[in-house]
This record gives C-alpha cells, structure tokens and sequence, in this order.
C-alpha cells in the first residue's frame, strides 16, 4: 500500500512543446510515506521449569597428613675426661729413734719421694706426741704434740730426707713418733671413657585424619517445580517515514 501524506514542489524547468508550440515544464516533486521493515525485539519472560533433585549426604574419607617428630637414640663414644689430681708422691725410710748422753733426745728421719713427671711443692711435717694420747691421722694440733712443718719444692723423680730432733721432757720419755707430706701442686689428669650421648633428629611422620565430602546419590531423587527469567525474542513489523523525490513533465 502506497500512502502520499503530501507534495511539495521544488522547481520548474521549460520546454518548448514541438508542433504546437505549447512549453512543457520539469517539476520536481516529492512526498512523504510510511514504510514498514522488519525487526527482531528481545524481552525477558518469567517461565515455568521444572528440573530433578538428587539426595546429597556427608560421607567420610580418610587422609594422611604429614607432621614432624623429634627422634632421640643413645650412642656410645669415646670421651675424654680430665681432671685436677694431686702430683703422685711416697714417703719412705721413716725412722724414729733416741740419741744423746741419757738418752733424752728423739730423732726422726723421713724421706718424701716425688713420684710424678712434673715436681711440685709439698708440706712436710714430723712431729712426736705422746705415748698414752694417741694421734689422729692428719691431725697435726692434738695436745702433747710438738713438731714443725715445711713447704719445700721437689724436682720430678726426685728424694728429700727430713729429720727432727726433740729432746724429751724427764716427766714423760714415752713419745710417738709422725712424718707425712702433702702435696701442694696439682696436674691435668686426662682418661678416654666410655660414655653416652643423646642423637636428635627431626623425622617426618604420618597421622590419619578423617575428613568429609559432599556425596550426590542418583538412587534419591525428585521432581522439583518452579520459575526462571528467560530472554525471548519476536520478529515484528514497523513503519518508518521516508521521503521520496519525483521528475514530472507538466504545462508550464
């Protein structure tokens, strides 16, 4: 369908009309008209579905999971121990005798042998005490005793004699004779022994943990019903305006 809504006349061009002498005219013309086409629209619709749901259940799984353990053995080595000792040391000879016009003098005689391979300095002591008051060993200040001590030096593997003399009291003649030494120097004593020491190392272990999954079982199932927003589309009809120019001869 052909629908002219309007005409408009843009110019005018004469021609002589041949034989009879009358002019004709070009006359632009042109009109509006409504032309249709077509077109796709899309739109949402709110639509009816229905879709299958299955049972879904916690299930257990186990995993192992690493984790760092501290391992501890005993071992047996050599070790070397050392400790401060005194120096090795004897004392020999001892001698205890009287001497002297009415025998009133006691002599003592004694010799500290250094025994060790280094010398070191000793106390030597010689002393009597009497008779019927025994003397404790080491014990150098008891009653009734008289003596002198003596820090001397002695050489390694060498000998010193010492002696004492004391005249005796006419009251009491029965005397007991002493001599000792103490060493004063020490030495670094060093031994290997068999001795234990604690290995520690970090080992990996293993421990079972129990976790859960989500299961789907096809066995349970069931229709559910519902809506969902769809896009849709439909081929429709338009019109549209357009304008269309025309050339025509007319009487001028």
């Amino acid at each position: 369908m052909l629908i002219i809504l309007s005409f408009g006349f843009i110019g005018t061009k004469q021609f002589p009309l041949k034989g009879f002498g009358l002019a004709k005219c070009e006359v632009n013309k042109s009109y509006v008209e409504n032309v249709p086409y077509q077109t796709i629209e899309y739109y949402t619709e709110n639509v009816p579905y229905t879709y299958v749901q299955y049972a879904s259940e916690k299930e257990p799984y186990n995993i192992q999971e690493p984790y760092t353990e501290k391992q501890c053995v005993d071992v047996p080595y050599i070790a070397r121990e050392c400790s401060e000792e005194s120096i090795a040391y004897s004392v020999t000879d001892r001698k205890c005798y009287i001497t002297g016009w009415l025998q009133k003098w006691i002599n003592i005689e004694c010799k500290v042998n250094n025994l060790d391979s280094r010398g070191g300095s000793f106390i030597v002591h010689t002393s009597f005490a009497s008779a019927d008051k025994p003397w404790s060993s080491g014990d150098w200040n008891i009653a009734n005793q008289t003596g002198e001590n003596r820090t001397v030096y002695i050489y390694p593997g060498s000998s010193r004699t010492f002696d004492y003399t004391y005249e005796l009291p006419a009251s009491n003649p029965h005397y007991v004779c002493f001599c000792d030494a103490v060493p004063l120097s020490t030495k670094e004593v060093c031994k290997d022994v068999e001795a234990i020491k604690r290995v520690c190392r970090d080992v990996t272990q293993y421990k079972t943990l129990t976790e859960y999954k989500t299961v789907t079982d096809l066995t349970k199932n069931w229709t559910v019903a519902g809506y969902r927003n769809e896009t849709r589309s439909a081929s429709m009809t338009k019109y549209r305006t357009e304008t269309t120019y025309l050339v025509v001869e007319e009487n001028c």
